[in-house]
């Protein structure tokens, strides 16, 4: 057949008449079955522990409570009787299902069809939460089911590996329990899935969320899939859930982008993020640019090596950034920077700005013998809106050409008569 078991499935009837288990043996298995038949006219212990179903006359000698003694765990045990209004309550509670003590005819194969057709579907059933057991036991990817109200009814290994919690413990309890959030981060909402839970359920199809929780290994990135969960009805019961966790990409792809933006030495953006940046945010506002050259640098490389070289460059640099907190800076290459602020700016605000880094850059250097004779020359022009980038570097590089012709350690704005 075309089923993944094949299940041989030991019948025994004990107490009943021949013709009785007649329609047993005509009985057409079903598919994944194959049936084993054997029938005593009283009760056998060897019949009870092997069978799989064991149909009996409630009219034995022994009682259907001491057949089930002897059966296996999940044995099912019917019971016939002539009577089954008086049968006690010891019965009953052992019995998978009472029929009328019949010998014959068509109402016996009603009934034999019947738990042939229950067996099955218990069968198949079992067979389906096994698959989807292993399955989601096997993926490395968090998978969760979750009630209307967001109780977790079944999630799989890999996200017990997260929470650090057991199938058992997570079964019914909300993400706050799960997650060990504190009452702050639950009320803040930062790391909480239920909006995206009720998004999910009001858009009707699967969606995709970026989210942020907190595991047994601190906050972690994940890609999540949600898709709801129908009732046969068409009302919703649910959603289903499945998280990959993205930390260690996300980490490698803010490395990658870092390695491209930036210069690693100074950890200043680097020559080309600098022009990307500027040509993305430069809307329509008035740019304000500095163009930066270290005076005296090569003397400093000659004299005491390119260590001592790439320390003056990070220290020129952190003067640098701290002189001009809400610009945009950055290192060119060598010992270029340059610094781009958006919008109106006063010439006097401008050269109040570069005395001060003048004086922050002058108090670093005197505290090391070897910077003694380090300054810095700035070019500036002030651009409006729609001034081409290159064009604005450009003039940037006249206007410190000039300093660095005359008098270093000075600045100079760019005044288009260069």
């Amino acid at each position: 057949g075309r089923h993944m078991y094949s299940y041989r499935l030991r019948i025994r009837c004990m107490g009943m008449p021949r013709s009785f288990c007649r329609h047993i043996d005509m009985a057409i298995p079903r598919e994944g079955f194959t049936h084993e038949l054997a029938f005593t006219p009283g009760f056998a212990e060897q019949f009870a522990k092997d069978a799989d179903i064991i149909i009996m006359s409630d009219e034995m000698d022994a009682p259907a409570s001491y057949v089930h003694g002897y059966a296996q765990e999940k044995a099912k045990l019917v019971i016939c009787s002539k009577e089954p209004e008086v049968l006690d309550d010891a019965s009953l509670a052992v019995a998978y299902d009472v029929w009328p003590y019949l010998e014959d005819g068509q109402l016996v194969d009603f009934y034999i069809n019947r738990l042939l057709d229950t067996v099955k579907a218990e069968k198949d059933a079992w067979l389906d939460r096994t698959w989807l057991d292993s399955t989601i036991d096997t993926m490395p990817d968090l998978i969760w089911y979750k009630d209307v109200k967001g109780a977790h009814l079944k999630v799989n290994d890999a996200f017990c590996n997260t929470v650090g919690k057991t199938k058992e413990d997570i079964k019914g309890r909300g993400h706050y329990y799960i997650w060990g959030l504190t009452k702050e981060e639950y009320e803040k909402g930062e790391f909480v899935c239920l909006e995206s839970e009720e998004e999910t359920m009001q858009a009707g199809h699967t969606c995709l969320f970026d989210e942020q929780v907190i595991g047994r290994q601190g906050l972690r990135r994940m890609k999540t899939y949600k898709t709801p969960l129908y009732n046969e009805d068409g009302t919703i019961m649910g959603t289903v859930g499945i998280a990959r966790d993205v930390t260690k990409e996300y980490e490698y792809q803010q490395k990658i982008l870092e390695t491209a933006r930036y210069d690693e030495l100074t950890k200043l953006a680097n020559r080309r993020y600098f022009y990307e940046y500027v040509s993305e945010n430069r809307g329509n506002a008035v740019i304000t640019f500095l163009y930066m050259d270290l005076d005296h640098f090569k003397s400093v490389n000659d004299t005491y090596g390119h260590q001592a070289g790439d320390e003056a460059l990070v220290m020129a640099s952190k003067a640098i950034k701290e002189s001009f907190p809400n610009a945009f800076v950055a290192r060119l290459g060598g010992d270029e920077f340059v610094v781009a602020a958006f919008g109106e700016m006063t010439r006097d605000k401008i050269e109040n700005y570069v005395k001060e880094f003048f004086r922050a850059l002058h108090e670093k250097c005197i505290r090391d013998e070897r910077f003694k004779n380090l300054s810095c020359s700035v070019g500036i022009t002030i651009a409006e809106a729609g001034v081409p980038l290159d064009d604005i570097v450009h003039q940037g590089d006249i206007a410190l050409y000039k300093v660095k012709n005359t008098m270093r350690g000075r600045f100079h704005f760019f005044d288009g008569n260069e």
